[in-house]
């Protein structure tokens, strides 16, 4: 039973890395896009960046 769960966990643990990863390509693109040095906004600003554009 521990071995299925940790075979599934890994499982999603290396899915949750790759999303993460993802998100973080996305909001660097986003900030370059508006002018922003991607190293100064980190990409949990990303839905406040959004929010004042709007």
């Amino acid at each position: 039973v521990l071995k299925n769960f940790l075979d599934f966990a890994e499982a999603d643990v290396r899915s949750l890395i790759s999303l993460y990863a993802d998100v973080g390509r996305n909001a660097d693109s986003l900030s370059q896009y508006f002018g922003e040095d991607p190293a100064r906004c980190p990409f949990e600003q990303g839905p406040d960046l959004c929010t004042l554009v709007m």
